[in-house]
């Protein structure tokens, strides 16, 4: 139980310094890029941090038009460390008039985070922020805060005295257990 104990707190330490550089501080930005501003506008610390590994990556990419604001194939033309995928061509669907981009690689229907290959035509069709279409809802400081009130509000109701900080710790040990089931899946 005492291990419990010690895990637990290590994890809301973890998790109210997440918070803390998501809420108070801003990152040094990598580009001069709009969308990496708009990342770190929305997204918690975490989330922007894997977001740029995107748009690092996106660099390595060279765009060849198939089909006129429709169809495009992203060809990797520099390998880069780590690469997630081994292929060296993707295709990427567009609706510009929508905001909707489908890329052959899945990353954002499985993680939730947009992929380099999309990140590559933003830059291509000078897009600015991430369309809402690509932001789950999850990922950004909003939701998290959100969530944080509800707990503390519920907190508040069960016990009829404000006892904050116990549900402001429940709710971040449920952030991080939520993001570690997420991890695995």
């Amino acid at each position: 139980m005492k291990q419990y104990v010690l895990f637990q707190e290590n994890v809301i330490h973890i998790e109210n310094q997440d918070r803390f550089l998501s809420n108070e501080k801003t990152p040094v930005f990598w580009s001069h890029q709009l969308v990496e501003r708009h990342a770190t506008a929305i997204y918690t610390r975490g989330i922007y941090l894997k977001f740029l590994t995107e748009l690092v990556n996106s660099t390595a990419f060279k765009v060849i038009e198939i089909e006129k604001d429709k169809v495009y194939d992203l060809e990797k033309h520099i390998r880069y460390e780590k690469p997630e995928f081994t292929r060296e061509m993707f295709r990427v669907h567009v609706d510009l008039s929508t905001g909707s981009f489908k890329c052959f690689c899945g990353k954002f229907e499985r993680d939730g985070i947009v992929c380099c290959h999309i990140l590559r035509l933003f830059t291509q069709f000078d897009i600015t922020h991430i369309p809402d279409k690509l932001i789950v809802d999850r990922w950004t400081i909003s939701f998290r805060e959100k969530e944080l009130d509800k707990c503390k509000k519920e907190m508040v109701l069960l016990t009829g005295e404000d006892q904050s900080h116990n549900a402001v710790r429940y709710a971040i040990l449920m952030s991080k257990v939520g993001e570690a089931c997420s991890d695995i899946s």
